[in-house]
């Protein structure tokens, strides 16, 4: 029986095999795989280490990334997160003097973008900060 995690995963897989423009075919070549494994593991079943390790070189990605719970994401979301994740816990000291900046910057985003989606909002123009 094929647990709703691995037919996530077998997904996500397909997902970036198109988003890739590949058949499976191709993509079981790139990954060094028999076609008969690769369409199993996009069947969700067949989901090794061995199997997600090659994938994911075939598709220049992590294994992070094929097992993503957000599967909406693209590749390229993913791979920004991944790598504001690994900065977080790899280099805080260097995140740790620019928290409050990033965080105006969001809140100026937000503003910006919460103006333009309401026509009839007069809040803050995306130039400035709003207040805390």
């Amino acid at each position: 029986m094929t647990l709703d995690i691995e037919l996530r995963i077998a997904s996500r897989i397909k997902a970036l095999r198109k988003e890739k423009k590949l058949s499976q075919a191709a993509l079981a070549r790139m990954a060094e795989l028999p076609y008969e494994n690769f369409r199993n593991i996009e069947r969700g079943k067949s989901l090794t280490w061995y199997n997600l390790t090659q994938v994911s070189k075939a598709l220049e990605c992590s294994i992070q990334s094929l097992i993503a719970e957000d599967e909406e994401k693209s590749l390229a979301e993913v791979e920004v997160e991944e790598t504001f994740r690994h900065l977080l816990t790899s280099y805080p000291e260097l995140i740790a003097p620019c928290h409050d900046m990033l965080l105006a910057l969001i809140r100026s985003y937000e503003a910006g973008h919460n103006a333009q989606e309401s026509p009839g909002h007069c809040g803050s123009s995306p130039n400035t900060l709003p207040e805390e």
